[in-house]
Parts: C-alpha cells; structure tokens; sequence
C-alpha cells in the first residue's frame, strides 16, 4: 500500500503518487483539505508541517479547519478574494498568529 493510497483511503482527499512526489518537490500548490490531511497522516501540526524547521513546536491551527464559524469565514474569503489570494491571506495569518504566540 501507498502513502497516496492510504491518505486517500483514510481521510478521502484524492491524491496519486505523483500528485504527491509534486507536493514534496515544490511543484504544485496543495489545498487546505490536504495539508490538513497531511498532518493528520503524519501525526504533526499543520505549522510543523509547512515549516519543519519549528523542530517540534506545537501550535494547533487546525481549528481553522476544524470550526464551523471559521470554515465558514474561509469559504466567503475565496469566494470574496479567489482562492490564490485566500491562501496568501491565510498563510499571513498564520505567520501573525504564530508570531505572537512565539512573543507570548
């Protein structure tokens, strides 16, 4: 059994192995739905997925996900600003919360 075959089974996000070899080159962006499977696969944070070099600093975002409300606010923001932008919005968020969290 593949890596790809046992996301896909486990979590249903639809990826093949070469999706997944494109993931770990750099070669294509991955939806949210997929890191957040990622993460869950591996067994790590989704910020020390994106960002190994956290070296086992925990910060749980994935109530992104997770929460309705906030699933919700994503939804409207790639609605609102595209899914490109969405992400770039996102991940800036992201940096700002774990930034203040690190200065806490």
């Amino acid at each position: 059994m593949t890596i790809a075959y046992d996301i896909r089974e486990r979590f249903g996000v639809k990826i093949d192995p070469s999706y997944l070899s494109r993931m770990e080159r750099g070669k294509t962006e991955i939806p949210l739905r997929t890191l957040f499977a990622l993460a869950q696969y591996y067994d790590v944070s989704l910020p020390l997925l994106l960002d190994p070099s956290m070296n086992g600093e925990a910060y749980d975002l994935e109530f992104i996900y997770i929460d309705p409300d906030l699933h919700r606010l994503m939804a409207t923001l790639r609605n609102e600003l595209g899914e490109q932008q969405a992400r770039v919005y996102l991940k800036r968020c992201i940096e700002l919360l774990l930034d203040f969290s690190r200065d806490g």
